[in-house]
């Protein structure tokens, strides 16, 4: 898995891999810090469920995609549960909620934070 390899070789994720690898491998990559950082499955992420544990992930994911540039709301929802998407307005709402709580939340602002230095290993 790309993600591991980045990780256990201190690489950095350059623009120039996104643009490789496509636009799936990075919502992927997201996608895989987030639960990493989570200590979630993937496939708990796409779960019909209102639980704090699952929904703050998954707005995570969807803020992160859309602050990238890397996908559009209806292909996030497709990806994070492919079966049964979720409606493209609750991965926008998600988006919006995380970019309201990163302006107080010092919670957030910390995950979020953590998270892009997995990403991007600043």
């Amino acid at each position: 898995m790309i993600l591991i390899y980045l990780l256990k070789n201190n690489k950095r994720l350059t623009q120039e891999d996104i643009n490789f690898f496509g636009a799936d491998l990075s919502l992927r990559l997201i996608t895989n810090c987030v639960c990493y950082y989570y200590n979630i499955a993937f496939e708990d992420i796409g779960k019909k469920s209102n639980e704090r544990h699952f929904v703050e992930p998954r707005q995570i994911i969807s803020y992160l995609a859309k602050e990238n540039n890397i996908a559009s709301y209806s292909t996030i929802a497709s990806y994070l549960r492919p079966l049964k998407p979720f409606n493209h307005a609750t991965i926008w709402h998600g988006r919006r909620n995380i970019e309201m709580l990163l302006k107080n939340d010092k919670y957030i602002q910390k995950v979020v934070r953590d998270i892009n230095r997995l990403l991007w290993k600043v």
